[in-house]
């Protein structure tokens, strides 16, 4: 009787420690997970774009104006990339990321390999921060956009990539050099200015200089 009663606590110990690891376990995986989406949604940015208010710190009072600027910087920047178009890849980059791009395309080329980037279609935008200095000013974005990709061999074959459609997230980062000289303020009508031409009168002026810093894609996937 001693013996059993023995070996019967014995079994419900086991069965105590082996629920209590399988708990843990659980837990662990449970916080793991939890983690992972904490970072995956951190990386999406959220759904709320940045207030009014905080846009004050670059004299910016109309977040369409804003948006659309950002998005004409990106379109520009990837036709520039489809056409091998160097100078306007320069134009809209920093020299850190310009380098980056360059060097990629050297390495397609001297392999007979060309992307192909086509078919852009603008889906969200979402401006989530912004920053300035007296040295320089900083806009951080989401941009969604659907478009084919796809990069051929000197043969003509794809490699990489497909001919359907995908949706694409880009967390972007555009940076600006602080200048007096900027112009915030449109000479003929008095609206904000971003770009080459008043979105309001239609005034030429020439470019407030936003260039792309960094690229980050986030999600990938086909339609």
């Amino acid at each position: 009787m001693g013996t059993f009663l023995a070996i019967t606590i014995v079994c419900v110990s086991i069965m105590i420690s082996f629920n209590s690891a399988f708990i843990y376990l659980q837990s662990k995986n449970a916080r793991r997970n939890m983690k992972r989406n904490v970072t995956l949604d951190s990386n999406v940015i959220g759904t709320n774009p940045i207030p009014i208010s905080r846009l004050s710190s670059l004299n910016i009072d109309d977040l369409s104006i804003l948006e659309d600027y950002l998005y004409s910087i990106f379109l520009e920047f990837e036709n520039a990339l489809n056409s091998l178009d160097y100078n306007t890849m320069s134009r809209l980059t920093t020299p850190k990321l310009y380098n980056l791009y360059h060097t990629d395309i050297s390495l397609n080329t001297r392999y007979g390999r060309k992307k192909i980037i086509k078919d852009i279609e603008l889906k969200r935008i979402l401006v989530y921060d912004v920053y300035s200095s007296d040295e320089r000013q900083m806009i951080y974005a989401v941009i969604d956009v659907e478009y084919v990709s796809y990069t051929i061999s000197k043969e003509g074959k794809i490699i990489s990539g497909t001919t359907l459609p995908v949706k694409e997230s880009f967390d972007i980062t555009f940076t600006k050099k602080y200048s007096s000289e900027d112009i915030i303020k449109c000479p003929n009508c008095g609206n904000t200015v971003l770009g080459n031409t008043c979105n309001y009168c239609r005034t030429e002026l020439r470019n407030q200089n936003f260039r792309m810093e960094s690229i980050k894609r986030i999600v990938k996937k086909k339609i």
